[in-house]
């Protein structure tokens, strides 16, 4: 599960009678996180006059329940933000009066990871001039891929977007022999791209 870190500051909001929290902790260290990595969140919810009903954590729109795992401790695990940026997330504790405290936090979530490209495959490496050359790859990232880019002669093209991460271009081979590089580019939804060289020859 990893090591527990304690939130030193964090935000409590209940109305008299409500639980109270303590020994707030998380899986990650500093608020910061890598996109695709989960983390897990766990802390005491007390009731002095009455007893906790029910902990749950809300966040990216949707409350989950976390599970009491030993005495007045509860644990949600594994929890992987779908997107980047500052995500924040509430914790509510209900009483059998349905008395409800809350508290509360901020993550970053960065994504750092460039796209991971697959199957790419060029139809053949020498052509005539006039002839069509199939390119295709497969592109997939977490965060998504925005788009993908075939760059030749200086000027970028749009690769088509195939479906099932597929993306392809029917690059014409020059009307002059030689050979013709170009560069696909592939990015995703944060920024970070990822580069593929290759060249046909043209006779």
């Amino acid at each position: 599960m990893g090591n527990w870190f304690y939130k030193h500051s964090y935000r409590i909001s209940s109305v008299p009678g409500a639980p109270l929290f303590d020994n707030f902790t998380t899986t990650i260290d500093n608020d910061t996180l890598e996109l695709s990595e989960s983390f897990s969140v766990q802390i005491d919810a007390i009731d002095n006059e009455t007893s906790v009903d029910r902990v749950l954590l809300e966040f990216e729109g949707t409350n989950h329940s976390l599970i009491n795992s030993v005495g007045n401790t509860y644990i949600y695990q594994n929890w992987t933000p779908n997107t980047a940026g500052n995500i924040s997330f509430i914790i509510y504790a209900f009483d059998t009066e349905n008395k409800m405290g809350r508290t509360g936090d901020v993550i970053e979530v960065k994504d750092t990871i460039d796209p991971i490209y697959t199957n790419y495959i060029q139809s053949s490496d020498t052509d005539e001039a006039g002839e069509i050359i199939d390119i295709s790859i497969v592109a997939t990232d977490y965060a998504g891929i925005k788009g993908v880019t075939i760059t030749f002669v200086s000027t970028d093209h749009p690769m088509g977007f195939e479906g099932s991460d597929t993306w392809s271009y029917e690059l014409r081979a020059p009307d002059t022999g030689g050979p013709l590089s170009y560069t696909i580019t592939i990015e995703d939804n944060s920024g970070n791209i990822v580069t593929k060289d290759d060249s046909v020859q043209v006779t």
